[in-house]
C-alpha cells in the first residue's frame, strides 16, 4: 500500500506495506530465534509440551500481538480492502472478524504446517503437522484463547501454565503461516530464501529466482488454463515456504488441473477431494 505525503512541497511516496518490505517476516524471524534459543535449553520432545515459564510468556503474548497486527496488514491490502467482510473487519478488528474475513480468501482453516524435530533449515525430520487455524471459520483456534486469557489475567491462580511450549509453537506456526500465505510477501521472501521452488522431496531447487518469482505469480492468476498452459505450470514442480522451525508447502500446479467448467458435473467428494483443498 502506498501513502502519498507533502513535505517541504515535495511528494514523497512511502511504501506501507509490512509484508512487501519484509518488515512482517523480520518480526517473526526475531520471535522464533528468541523460541530456538529456548529449545537449546528445554528439548523438543513431547513430554515437555507442558512445560511453562515466564521467558515463554512474553514469548506468547508477543506472538498475539503480532498476529493481531498482521490480520489488520493483510486487510489493508488494495486486493482486499474493498471487501464487505475485510470492511466490517477493519471496523471491528477482533478473532472471530479475521476468521469471517479471511477464511474465504486464503481457506486457513485448512492450511497444514508441518513443524520440524530440529531447528535446523536442511533437516526434513517432523515433530508434528498442525493446522494452527482449524474452524477457524467457526471459533477461536485454541493458542489463540491461550494468549487471550495469559494477556488479561496471567497473574490469577494457575494460569501461568498456558504459557507452555505446546502454546507457544501452535501460536508461532500460526504466525508463520500467515505471512507466508499472503501474496504480497512473495517476492520478498523468494529474495531471502524463504519461499523456494524445485523438488521437495529430493530438496533439488531451482538455480535462479526468477524461475521461483514467475511460479508464485502464477499463483496469483484466476481462471481456466489451456492444457499446453497447464503442462508448464506442472514443470515448475513445487513450491514451499521454510523457516528454522517450520514449513508450508504451497498448494500449487493441482488447482489447474482443471477448470470451474470442466468440475461442474462432478459428484460432490470428487471435488472436495480434487479441486477445493488446493483452490488458492
Amino acid at each position: 500500500m502506498l501513502l502519498a505525503s507533502k513535505k517541504n512541497n515535495i511528494l514523497e511516496v512511502q511504501n506501507l506495506d509490512i509484508f512487501e518490505r519484509g518488515l512482517a517476516w523480520k518480526v517473526f524471524s526475531e520471535v522464533e530465534k528468541e523460541f530456538v534459543s529456548f529449545l537449546e535449553i528445554i528439548p523438543f520432545v513431547p513430554k515437555h509440551e507442558k512445560v511453562y515459564s515466564f521467558k515463554l510468556l512474553n514469548l506468547i503474548l508477543s506472538i498475539g500481538s503480532h498476529v493481531d497486527n498482521i490480520f489488520k496488514a493483510m486487510g489493508a491490502y488494495p486486493k482486499f480492502r474493498n471487501k464487505p467482510s475485510i470492511k466490517k473487519m477493519l471496523k471491528k478488528p477482533e478473532i472471530t472478524t479475521y476468521g469471517t474475513a479471511f477464511e474465504s480468501i486464503y481457506h486457513l482453516s485448512s492450511k497444514r504446517v508441518s513443524v520440524k524435530s530440529e531447528p535446523i533449515p536442511s533437516v526434513r525430520t517432523y515433530y508434528a503437522e498442525w493446522i494452527p487455524f482449524a474452524g477457524f471459520q467457526k471459533k477461536s483456534p485454541s493458542w489463540w484463547k491461550a494468549y487471550n486469557d495469559l494477556k488479561h489475567t496471567w497473574f490469577q491462580g494457575e494460569m501461568i501454565q498456558k504459557a507452555n511450549v505446546k502454546n507457544t509453537l501452535r501460536a508461532l506456526a500460526g504466525l508463520f503461516l500467515l505471512i507466508v500465505r499472503h501474496e504480497s510477501s512473495w517476492n520478498r521472501l523468494v529474495d531471502y530464501g524463504v519461499c523456494l521452488g524445485g523438488n521437495f522431496g529430493e530438496a533439488r531447487l531451482y538455480d535462479v529466482k526468477s524461475e521461483i518469482k514467475s511460479a508464485f505469480d502464477r499463483q496469483k492468476e484466476f481462471g481456466p488454463l489451456s492444457w499446453e498452459a497447464r503442462n508448464m505450470v506442472a514443470s515448475f514442480r513445487e513450491l514451499w515456504a521454510e523457516s528454522r522451525l517450520f514449513i508450508y508447502r504451497y498448494p500449487f500446479w493441482q488447482r489447474w488441473l482443471t477448470s470451474k467448467k470442466a468440475i461442474k458435473n462432478m459428484k460432490k467428494w470428487i471435488y472436495r477431494q480434487f479441486y477445493a483443498p488446493t483452490k488458492f
